[in-house]
């Protein structure tokens, strides 16, 4: 397997045993007995360590295909293993891989990552458009983990145990004005306060704070953070708006890139 990173960012190389690809072809292999020869050539778009689940998209992939590779002859199934079955090999690589398996737009995600309810997001979500900024830094996700339980444990703060929520709740909240969603992302507070420390001659909580001020400058409705780091988000309601901050916050140390809801 050989990985090729697009762009001209200067992303850190990863051993091929420590890739999702790699991972999830063995892991495949050991649980169906399939040992057919395979190439693979991973081309990289989205950076390592952003936060935006793009090793898990990788290993969901992986398995999808060699779940139609390793279908018998004119066999009726998709493959050997059913959904159910690669879930539960994909909440083994990450606890987002599985959302990527269900191939879903919008779904409310909880557990570990296993338990994934879709529902169809409403028009207006769909009209968004998103700045996605990503510093000169990645965030690692073990370590931000451990930083977060860290965290809990010295405040004797013990998570409760997450709730059944109906998919109406998210549904709710993204049908109204970005300016009034109620999300939030537990990594951010620690990174502000400078808990993270392995982001060169800049503190990590000096450059979130700028990335998230730069985007509200710009026009963001929403800002935050995405996943565990290390890029952030600015959720604008006209794709133009959009397109003038990109502009405005393409700076030396950052990319900064327009995208858009799935569903559009």
């Amino acid at each position: 397997m050989r990985a090729r990173k697009a762009g001209t960012r200067n992303w850190p190389s990863l051993p091929p045993e420590k890739n999702l690809v790699f991972r999830a072809v063995s892991l495949f292999r050991d649980c169906t007995g399939c040992n057919r020869g395979l190439r693979v050539t991973v081309d990289k778009r989205i950076p390592l360590g952003g936060g935006l689940g793009g090793g898990s998209t990788d290993a969901a992939s992986t398995l999808l295909a060699l779940n139609t590779l390793a279908a018998p002859p004119d066999s009726p199934q998709n493959g050997p293993l059913s959904r159910d079955s690669l879930v539960e090999l994909g909440a083994s690589l990450g606890s987002d891989v599985p959302f990527f398996l269900y191939k879903a737009v919008t779904a409310w995600v909880s557990g570990s990552g296993q338990r994934i309810r879709p529902f169809e997001a409403p028009k207006t979500f769909t009209k968004l458009a998103f700045v996605l900024v990503t510093p000169g830094f990645s965030s690692e996700t073990a370590a931000a983990y451990r930083l977060l339980d860290e965290s809990r444990a010295k405040n004797s703060a013990v998570p409760p145990l997450q709730p059944e929520i109906p998919a109406e709740s998210p549904l709710q909240a993204l049908s109204g004005p970005p300016e009034q969603w109620p999300f939030e992302n537990d990594f951010l507070p620690l990174f502000l306060d400078g808990s993270l420390r392995d982001s060169g001659p800049q503190t990590a909580g000096s450059a979130y704070r700028h990335m998230l001020s730069s985007l509200r400058e710009a026009g963001a409705a929403f800002a935050g953070l995405s996943g565990s780091g290390s890029t952030c988000f600015g959720v604008f309601p006209d794709p133009a708006a959009a397109s003038d901050a990109e502009n405005f916050l393409s700076k030396p140390g950052y990319a900064t890139n327009v995208t858009f809801p799935l569903a559009n």
